[in-house]
């Protein structure tokens, strides 16, 4: 059974989405979860992404060094993603980069909803990642992400009326669920779009990111080391990272 660590960079937020991973792919996977040590309670912006990072790092390199197969960043920010890949070897996924690919490979058009506004982030990272031309749709729910799970029904419903927005003004193929802590209304909003006439796809980034570290590793890949070398030992002051 192989080893996968997802990290999600914010402060410990309880049990919920441990439970989560272990009762919807504890039976596929090994899975080990953590959280980072220091760093912000929630990421919502550049300054929050940046914050992470370095305990990300931390993380990533004791996962390899624990044995773990692969590696999952819960965040749609995608933070310390490619430092993550200079540090390690095993495959480093991040939840935005896989979601807004295959998003474009499978509706070519897409658009993302967020807790929070935020839409030059989300074009950033798009067009850093090669699609800036096919994300053409950015939305907000306007719920901070350390209050998403206070109402999953009230969620759900500003999901559903923002997606079908947006898919109605832009002729969407798909919808990308801008925050991981959306999990649970991904199948709530196929079905309110549905209902609407709407065949359109919604993509929860985090199972996506876990079946794809999965399907790299069956196909014995990982990234290259050509461009993602590994960072030379020298001294680092403050930082506590194994190895470096």
């Amino acid at each position: 059974m192989k080893k996968l660590t997802v990290i999600t960079p914010i402060l410990d937020s309880g049990e919920a989405l441990e439970n989560y991973l272990q009762a919807n792919f504890g039976s596929k996977f090994n899975i080990e979860h953590t959280f980072i040590s220091s760093g912000p309670a929630s990421v919502e912006g550049r300054f929050d992404s940046d914050l992470s990072v370095p305990d990300v790092l931390a993380k990533a390199s004791a996962a390899e060094s624990s044995g773990s197969d692969a590696i999952i960043i819960n965040c749609m920010l995608d933070p310390g993603l490619l430092a993550c890949r200079e540090l390690v070897s095993i495959p480093v996924i991040g939840v935005c980069e896989v979601a807004m690919h295959v998003a474009s490979m499978l509706g070519r058009k897409f658009g993302v909803i967020s807790p929070v506004p935020g839409q030059s982030v989300m074009e950033h990272l798009a067009e850093g990642y090669g699609l800036g031309n096919d994300l053409v749709s950015f939305s907000s729910v306007d719920i901070p992400v350390l209050n998403i799970s206070e109402s999953e029904e009230v969620l759900a419903k500003a999901l559903v009326k923002a997606a079908i927005t947006m898919v109605r003004s832009n002729n969407l193929g798909v919808v990308v669920l801008g925050c991981t802590g959306f999990a649970n209304c991904a199948d709530l909003m196929r079905e309110g779009l549905l209902k609407e006439e709407l065949d359109v796809q919604v993509i929860n980034p985090l199972p996506l990111a876990i079946y794809f570290s999965d399907a790299l590793l069956q196909s014995g890949l990982t990234h290259s080391k050509l461009i993602y070398p590994s960072p030379a030992v020298k001294l680092r002051v403050g930082f506590d990272i194994q190895g470096h």
